[in-house]
C-alpha cells in the first residue's frame, strides 16, 4: 500500500512538474512573439520614413485621404481576420470589411482599373492563388458596382454583401464552407462600421482592437502599412512601397501563419488604395 502510495505521489509530482514546464515554454513563446512584433513595427516605421522622404506623398491629413486611410484599414483588418480560412477566407473578408467600409465613407470603385496596375506578385510565404487575392478583390467589387448600379450607396446590410461577394469569389476560384462563411459573418457582425468611426484611422484601429484584442499586434501592423500607403500618389511608387514591406514582414521571425495573414493583408491594401474613387457630388457630405 505504501508503496503505491508513494508511486502515486511520485506519478503527481512529475505530472506538475511537466505541466508548469508547459506554462513556462508557453509563456516564453509568447513573450518572443509580441518581442518580434516590436521589432517588425520598428523595421516597418524606419522603412516608411525613408521612403516617405525620397518619394512623393500626400501631406493632405483632411478630407477624402482621411477617409481613404480608414477604407484601406478596413479592407486589412477583412482579409486579416479571415486569412485562418486561407487565401478566400482573406479575400472574402477583406472584400466584405471594404464594401461595408465604402458605404460609410462615401467612396465608389473606379470604371475601370489602369492597364498596368501595382499588384504585388511573387511572394515568397504565399501560394500562387493566394498572391492573386489582390487582384480578385477588385475585380470582384468592380464586377459588383458594374451590375448594380448606386450600389454603394443603398446601405445594404452585411448578409447581402456577403451573399453577393461570395457569390462572385466563387467566379474566382475562392470558395468557403458554410461553417467559414458563419466565421467572417460574426466577426462583421461583431464589428458594425458607422460614419463616424471611419473619420479617423486611428479611431477605427482602436476600435477594432477592442473588438479582437487577439489581434492588437497584428493591427498595428496594419496600421502602419495603411499610414503611408495611402499618401503615395504613384502607383509603381505604391508598388515599390508595398514590396518593400511584404519583404520586411516575410523576414519577421514570426509563425508562418502570422506572416502569411499580415502578408495576405498588406496585399488587399494595395488593392483597395487602387480601387477607391471618390465621387465629386459626395464630397460636401463628408464633415
Amino acid at each position: 500500500m505504501k508503496t503505491k502510495l508513494l508511486f502515486m505521489l511520485l506519478l503527481c509530482s512529475f505530472y506538475c512538474v511537466s505541466c508548469s514546464d508547459d506554462v513556462k515554454t508557453d509563456v516564453k513563446e509568447k513573450t518572443e512573439v509580441e518581442v518580434n512584433y516590436v521589432k517588425l513595427n520598428e523595421a516597418l516605421n524606419l522603412y516608411s520614413q525613408d521612403f516617405a522622404a525620397t518619394h512623393a506623398t500626400s501631406t493632405s491629413t483632411r478630407g477624402f485621404w482621411k477617409w481613404f486611410r480608414t477604407v484601406l484599414a478596413c479592407d486589412a483588418t477583412g482579409a486579416l481576420l479571415g486569412s485562418s480560412l486561407g487565401g478566400g477566407g482573406a479575400l472574402i473578408g477583406g472584400a466584405i470589411f471594404s464594401a461595408l467600409g465604402a458605404s460609410c465613407a462615401y467612396v465608389v470603385p473606379r470604371p475601370e482599373l489602369p492597364n498596368e496596375v501595382a499588384f504585388v506578385r511573387d511572394i515568397p510565404c504565399l501560394m500562387e492563388q493566394e498572391d492573386s487575392i489582390g487582384f480578385s478583390h477588385n475585380a470582384i467589387l468592380l464586377e459588383i458596382a458594374e451590375e448594380n448600379e448606386g450600389i454603394f450607396d443603398q446601405n445594404l446590410t452585411a448578409e447581402e454583401w456577403t451573399n453577393l461577394i461570395v457569390s462572385k469569389a466563387e467566379k474566382y476560384g475562392y470558395s468557403l464552407s458554410a461553417s467559414d462563411e458563419d466565421a467572417i459573418m460574426n466577426n462583421v457582425k461583431t464589428m458594425p462600421l458607422t460614419s463616424e468611426l471611419m473619420q479617423s484611422d486611428e479611431q477605427l484601429i482602436s476600435y477594432y482592437k477592442a473588438k479582437a484584442p487577439e489581434y492588437a499586434q497584428q493591427l498595428d501592423v496594419i496600421h502602419s502599412y495603411v499610414s503611408t500607403a495611402s499618401l503615395i500618389t504613384n502607383e509603381d511608387d505604391l508598388k515599390e512601397y508595398t514590396q518593400g514591406c511584404v519583404q520586411i514582414i516575410s523576414d519577421a521571425q514570426l509563425p508562418l501563419t502570422e506572416r502569411k495573414a499580415l502578408v495576405s493583408s498588406v496585399v488587399v491594401a494595395e488593392s483597395s488604395a487602387i480601387l477607391w474613387i471618390e465621387p465629386e457630388e459626395v464630397v460636401s457630405l463628408k464633415p
